[in-house]
């Protein structure tokens, strides 16, 4: 179920889900402003990595929601407080 973007949503999801797969980490989409999934079976995740169509499919419903990165049988969710994308980025990459 897809949540309607919070007012200021920076679209981290969207900017940064398909390079942190890239790197061969296993994301994916939070809750905005939570560390809440509403996936179930969430844990899948940490068995095998979304497939290019999930990603894109994520990033076209869920680009505004935060992120986790599932690690074994835990996740981290990833908070991101900026409010501009740019700086959203720029703090990500560091």
């Amino acid at each position: 179920m897809a949540s309607p973007p919070a007012p200021g949503a920076t679209g981290f999801c969207r900017l940064h889900l398909a390079a942190i797969a890239a790197k061969g980490n296993y994301p994916f989409p939070i809750w905005p402003g939570t560390k809440k999934t509403d996936w179930n079976d969430w844990p899948v995740w940490c068995r095998r990595p979304p497939q290019p169509n999930q990603i894109a499919r994520w990033r076209e419903r869920h680009g505004h929601y935060g992120l986790a990165i599932a690690t074994g049988y835990a996740c981290i969710a990833i908070e991101n407080d900026e409010e501009g994308p740019h700086r959203s980025a720029s703090e990500f990459e560091t």
